[in-house]
């Protein structure tokens, strides 16, 4: 949940991470963009069904699924 939280973070992690990973050539760098793209659309599915945990209130923002009650429990 706190990942989900920062996507613009997350997401410049990842492709940092991948685009080191595949450097080297022309088509593993472009590997590495299509494939930070895909994380970029799955952390926008996530939050869309989960929902996160806004950073500066710390209140949680439903989604399609609402998770609040296992929230609680974990803490």
């Amino acid at each position: 949940m706190r990942l989900l939280s920062h996507p613009l973070m997350l997401d410049i992690c990842v492709f940092i991470v991948i685009t080191a990973l595949h450097w080297g050539t022309f088509s593993g760098v472009m590997a590495a963009a299509v494939g930070a793209l895909m994380v970029s659309v799955m952390i926008t599915g996530a939050r869309n069904l989960w929902g996160f945990t806004e950073p500066k209130t710390g209140k949680y923002v439903r989604g399609m699924f609402d998770v609040s009650d296992k929230l609680i429990q974990s803490k």
